[in-house]
């Protein structure tokens, strides 16, 4: 877990900073095209969430 942990740990401070460095050119639109993302990266986890239970599975299998 602590793998998991500092990937994710990693993944939230790069990807917001990699997001504005890219959109920093880009001042007038960037507010909404990173409001576009946030709404599929939201959107697409909560499909996702959906999925991954709607599956039947044993709980010794989900969490290894």
């Amino acid at each position: 877990m602590a793998a998991v942990t500092l990937f994710l740990g990693g993944m939230g401070l790069i990807n917001p900073i990699g997001s504005a460095i890219t959109l920093a050119p880009f001042g007038d639109r960037a507010g909404a095209a990173l409001a576009s993302l946030g709404f599929l990266q939201m959107g697409l986890a909560a499909i996702g969430t959906a999925l991954i239970s709607a599956l039947a599975a044993a709980p010794e299998i989900v969490l290894g």
